[in-house]
């Protein structure tokens, strides 16, 4: 059979104190308080956590594996996975880590790596997180690098910028060149 309240401010308790309770008004909360809260998956399903946005359908938000992986997103792969110390972060367009240091000066709080297209950049933000103010660190798909602009290394090139003088490191066979530019000619 089933147990029903219709009304709202209703509560279902358990435990010689109460110390597990449901209860419903305008929403829903599960309380214990005592010890920990456990939820368990006696099956080898997964444990997910699904919403249904307003207008929308029923989405899984949140999964655990029964071996313990952790999957965040809507996706079968999840937009953030947690398996055996890897963290996998999925995105149709762009995947990116963010840092945020609540504890540091102003405007050096927040940060993020980005993958684009083969490109992984470590950006700078704005406090708040929500625009870059500078790409100091950037490898593209052909492994080559750039830090902050100055500095860069392309293919057999290390190029460096200093003060509006171009210099650079290159390699050739056995032979090393350095060469200097004033004006900024390569």
């Amino acid at each position: 059979g089933s147990i029903r309240a219709k009304d709202d401010s209703v509560y279902l308790s358990v435990g010689a104190s109460n110390d597990y309770s449901i209860h419903h008004d305008t929403h829903t909360y599960i309380e214990n308080t005592t010890g920990e809260l456990r939820l368990y998956q006696s099956s080898t399903d997964w444990y997910s956590i699904w919403t249904k946005p307003s207008g929308g359908s029923i989405t899984r938000r949140l999964s655990v594996s029964p071996n313990g992986s952790v999957t965040i997103g809507s996706t079968s792969s999840g937009d953030v996975t947690e398996a055996t110390a890897d963290l996998i972060i999925t995105d149709a367009t762009e995947a990116s880590l963010y840092f945020n240091d609540t504890g540091a000066a102003s405007g050096k709080k927040t940060g993020r790596f980005d993958f684009i297209d083969g490109i992984i950049k470590w950006q700078k933000m704005n406090d708040a997180g929500t625009s870059v103010t500078s790409t100091p660190f950037q490898i593209d798909a052909s492994n080559d690098a750039s830090f902050g602009g100055l500095v860069s290394m392309t293919g057999q090139y290390l190029s460096i910028n200093a003060g509006g003088t171009n210099a650079a490191i290159t390699t050739n066979s056995d032979t090393m060149h350095f060469m200097a530019d004033t004006n900024a000619n390569g």
